[in-house]
């Protein structure tokens, strides 16, 4: 897992409850479709959320935050990306990713933003 420290180039609502943020990262990353990031509030509060960028997109990573008055947890990342307009992330986590050579039938349930 790799640290990143990232820049907030745009935040975007896409509706009422909805997030579209785009970050720059400090360093160079990877990731796998279907794995996702934490975002790092301090040392022991790190959230996760689904990347909506693919892997093929190396100069940004973009998120769907769904947050709202009802959704206190996903609010305060929301606060501190609009205050800050800078937010650390460890990425990637999981497991449940794309493999490409996988010749068994492929199933995806998805639910929320991610």
């Amino acid at each position: 897992m790799t640290t990143l420290s990232c820049k907030v180039t745009s935040v975007e609502a896409i509706t009422d409850t909805v997030y579209r943020v785009r970050l720059v990262p400090d360093a160079a990353f990877t990731f796998r479709a279907g794995q996702y990031l934490m975002v790092v509030m301090d040392e022991r509060d790190k959230r996760p959320f689904s990347m909506a960028s693919t892997p093929d997109e190396k100069g940004f990573i973009e998120l769907h935050i769904g947050a709202s008055e009802l959704n206190l947890y996903a609010m305060a990342v929301m606060d501190r990306i609009l205050k800050d307009r800078e937010i650390v992330v460890d990425i990637p986590h999981g497991d449940a990713w794309l493999r490409d050579d996988e010749e068994r039938p492929l199933i995806l349930i998805a639910g929320g933003t991610g």
